[in-house]
């Protein structure tokens, strides 16, 4: 995830990249493609999302899991499916921060066949989702 300093340092050249091009050789232009190009990037697909369900009292909750392939995400977004949807389209459950730990969610689930998948998103755009998981509950 970009810092704030990376962000303002990227915005400043933004302001002065006519200058900057007629330079293409110097190390401010050089580090200053490197920062952009870390910005027009959208983040990799996660990997390897999985659900299991986990007590809660006295219920339970499906825990989604999956496998963090990047490094510049601003967040993942989770999306859930159910068999007995009667539009069979996919729904958006969570947005999540990334963080050290944002490679899970808990939420509830329906009667029947379930699905989640996840994807990362930056300012760029998102990635392509990962593998969905299923969990089937009576």
């Amino acid at each position: 995830m970009l810092d704030l300093f990376r962000v303002q340092k990227v915005r400043a050249a933004i302001a002065v990249i006519g200058v900057l091009s007629l330079f293409p050789s110097t190390p401010v232009a050089g580090e200053l493609a490197d920062e952009m190009s870390c910005l027009a990037q959208t983040p990799s697909r996660p990997h390897g999302c999985r659900v299991s369900t986990v007590p809660f009292w006295g219920s339970l909750l499906a825990e989604v899991r999956w496998t963090d392939t990047s490094s510049n995400e601003d967040g993942f977004t989770v999306e859930w499916w159910a068999q007995n949807s009667t539009t069979g389209a996919w729904y958006l459950i969570e947005t999540i921060a990334p963080s050290p730990d944002s490679t899970s969610a808990l939420m509830r689930f329906h009667a029947g066949r379930n699905r989640y998948r996840v994807r990362a998103f930056n300012r760029a755009g998102a990635s392509a989702w990962s593998n969905w998981a299923s969990l089937t509950y009576p």
